[in-house]
Order: structure tokens, then C-alpha cells, then sequence
């Protein structure tokens, strides 16, 4: 895939690796050895040792997966409000998996970044940032999207593809640029302050908003309650049966 020609200035340097171990890794490596300007993009269709949040694992075969990294530089975000760029790259994603959906499937973002296809995963996030006194100095963001696989292993049973839902083969290198255009938008969005339309873009998408569910804490005490939405730094609040609202970092909840 050759760099982005009809973009402001995501993908205008993008270096495709026939494989790699992580995007983000290698993109890291790249920006130590030199200076690269915002939106340089590595991105790859077999990433073997690619990384999830907290240290999970996310697995590429190759030609079935679009997995890349875009350096960005969001000085623009004070530290306390990060988590609206969290917000921005997975309204990104999900624009992109909803539009090629047929529409008796439905896209959802699950807390924090998840992609989903009904209740099934079909794509990671992992956003790292360097973070100074008082605001993000740059991040990377890294983006795995299953397009073309069909066969998942059993620990894997609740992913899915685009192809799985859709039944057609898609061109990796068409959602590959896809993604990378509704990345700049929705990160423009977000530079120009459009802080609360994006959140409550990021609502309509959220996986069971409101909707009475059973969540189990990190030790595995089960509790209801109802997401309320997103709490200050991030957290995933929720209003628990009792009328109490609650707090949770990533990985402290899930859904039983």
C-alpha cells in the first residue's frame, strides 16, 4: 500500500512491512531513530506478536487482518481529557466497520475500545501516549481489525471479521485507507473541540448504554447495575441496583 495522497496529513508517510511483530512497537523504534512528522503511519496485513490492552494478546494471520500504528501529536489535550481521544479513534473505527455492515448487523464500541459486530469482537485498540507536565506530548495509536478471517481459535470463539458478518472478501488495503481517513476526521473533530458531539456519538455506539446488565467485579463478585456513561480520567461509571454510582478502571469490570 503506498501513502495516502487525499488525506491532510494521516498516512502522508507510511511504511508497509510485509510482517512485523507489533505496529506500535515498530513504530516507537521509528520515532526514537528520527524525527517523524505527525500521522506516520506503519501498518501491516500479518502482525505476529501485536498487544491489547493490559498486556493481552491480539492475533494477526497473515493477508486476513489490517493491523497499523499512527503516530499523533495531541498537545491540544489536557491530561485530565485524554480520554477523548480514545473516544475519537473509536468513533473512527466504528464509522468504518458500521458503514460496511449490511444492516441487519449492528456496530458497537465496548468500553473502553472495543469493536464489536453484534456482541462479537471484531477489532483492538491500543493507544499509547507520552504524557508531559500538563498534556498528551505525542501518542500512538494502534488499530487491529479483523477483515478477511474465518477461522478463530477456541479461546478466541466470541471474535469475528468483516467477512464473517458481511459473507464477502474485502480488500485490506480499502479498509486499511478507510480507517486512516476517519481517523482524521474524527481527530479534527476533536481539535476543533468537538468534545461533547463526539461523546455523544460515542454513546449511540456504546455496547448495552443503559440497558440493565450483570457485571462481574475483577475478583468475580457479581453485581447489577447500568452504564451511566464515562466518568472523570475515563472510568466506565455505572449505576449499580442499589442507586449507587460506580466507578471502574479498565480490566476492574465486565459483563457475566
Amino acid at each position: 500500500m503506498q501513502p495516502l495522497e487525499n488525506t491532510i496529513f494521516v498516512g502522508k508517510v507510511l511504511f508497509y512491512l510485509p510482517a512485523v511483530g507489533s505496529t506500535n512497537d515498530e513504530l516507537k523504534r521509528k520515532a526514537k531513530a528520527a524525527t517523524l512528522p505527525d500521522g506516520t503511519t506503519v501498518l501491516t496485513y500479518h502482525q505476529t506478536s501485536g498487544r491489547g490492552q493490559m498486556g493481552s494478546a491480539w492475533q494477526s494471520p497473515p493477508g486476513e487482518t489490517v493491523a497499523l500504528s499512527v503516530l499523533l501529536r495531541p498537545a491540544f489535550v489536557p491530561l485530565a481529557r485524554r480520554h477523548h481521544l480514545n473516544v475519537a479513534v473509536s468513533l473512527a473505527v466504528h464509522d468504518v466497520v458500521a458503514a460496511l455492515l449490511p444492516p441487519h448487523r449492528q456496530a458497537y464500541i465496548k468500553w473502553p475500545n472495543d469493536i464489536l459486530i453484534d456482541d462479537h469482537k471484531c477489532c483492538g485498540i491500543l493507544i499509547e501516549n507520552q504524557i508531559g507536565r500538563t498534556k498528551l506530548n505525542a501518542s500512538i495509536v494502534g488499530i487491529g481489525l479483523n477483515v478477511n478471517q474465518v477461522d478463530f481459535p477456541d479461546e478466541l470463539a466470541r471474535a469475528t471479521s468483516l467477512r464473517q458478518a458481511t459473507g464477502m472478501p474485502w480488500s485490506l488495503d480499502d479498509v486499511a485507507t478507510r480507517v486512516l481517513h476517519a481517523l482524521e476526521r474524527r481527530y479534527l473533530a476533536l481539535r476543533r473541540g468537538e468534545e461533547r458531539a463526539q461523546l455523544s456519538d460515542y454513546y449511540s455506539a456504546m455496547y448495552r448504554f443503559r440497558v440493565p446488565s450483570t457485571f462481574v467485579r475483577r475478583d468475580g463478585t457479581p453485581f447489577d447495575g447500568y452504564i451511566q456513561g464515562i466518568a472523570t480520567g475515563g472510568r466506565l461509571s455505572i449505576v449499580k441496583g442499589d442507586g449507587v454510582v460506580e466507578t471502574f478502571g479498565v480490566k476492574d469490570v465486565r459483563f457475566a
